[in-house]
């Protein structure tokens, strides 16, 4: 009967450590360092217009309050952190929120508070806002606002997990870095997205070796496709397109978007 208790006891901390550590486990993958990403190419910000009503005098504050207590208690691993309830005042801000209608401030913040659970969760949905604040939200007044969202955006357009790659936002850039096993491995995208429906990304590498490439496909991208030499990958909607494979210098990925789709959704 003793023996019983003490399995049982045992097994019962065996779970909640599990649950605890859960609480903060590895993110699926983490914004890059600066000088890892380099934009190749100025981004396509919408300058401030007269004809485009943004929400100076909406108080903003109660929709990301408690978002930034979540992130807050994230961030310093709090024991109190929940990430389902983070989840569920995500999609209660995002029910009220229009990027296309926030001043520059407030969609600094929207952008990294979608960079944060994209960082944690892996889930598209988390780019697919921060695309449409880098498309309809930022615009820069002058040459430092536009350094501002060019620092705050650089970050997330690849995130990292070790050695593999996840392509979250369509800008050409480049990713630059050493792979774990040695060896310098440079990845860039060329792409005039959402103006074509084409990109690439192409690698550049000191030796062979094995990354996972995940490309994100936009919600509305139906038949959208990601190919590399002939072969075709599953590109699921509204998810990532992932590649494993050992990559050598001169492999290129070719993605297409279909275009019709696009022009009705952006």
């Amino acid at each position: 009967m003793m023996k019983q208790i003490i399995y049982f006891s045992a097994f019962v901390f065996f779970l909640f450590s599990c649950s605890q550590g859960n609480q903060f486990s590895e993110p699926v993958s983490k914004k890059v360092a600066p000088e890892e990403v380099k934009i190749l190419e100025k981004l396509n910000l919408s300058p401030p217009d007269s004809n485009t009503t943004l929400n100076y005098g909406t108080d903003t504050k109660p929709f990301f309050e408690r978002l930034n207590q979540f992130r807050n208690l994230y961030l310093e691993k709090k024991p109190e952190f929940n990430l389902a309830d983070f989840e569920n005042e995500w999609e209660n801000v995002s029910a009220k929120i229009n990027p296309s209608t926030l001043n520059n401030e407030d969609a600094k913040t929207w952008f990294e508070m979608n960079g944060t659970l994209l960082q944690i969760t892996g889930n598209a949905q988390y780019a697919e806002v921060m695309e449409s604040i880098l498309l309809n939200g930022f615009h820069p007044k002058n040459e430092h606002e536009y350094k501002e969202f060019e620092n705050l955006v650089s970050p997330y357009i690849f995130t990292k997990n070790v050695d593999h790659i996840h392509v979250n936002l369509f800008i050409p850039a480049e990713i630059d870095y050493e792979h774990t096993l040695h060896g310098k491995v440079k990845i860039w995208q060329e792409t005039n997205y959402p103006e074509t429906e084409d990109m690439t990304l192409k690698f550049s590498m000191e030796a062979r070796r094995y990354i996972e490439v995940f490309v994100r496909i936009p919600e509305w991208a139906e038949g959208a496709t990601v190919t590399v030499k002939g072969v075709k990958y599953f590109a699921p909607p509204g998810d990532y397109a992932c590649i494993s494979k050992k990559w050598k210098e001169g492999d290129v990925v070719e993605i297409h978007f279909p275009k019709s789709r696009k022009l009705a959704q952006l």
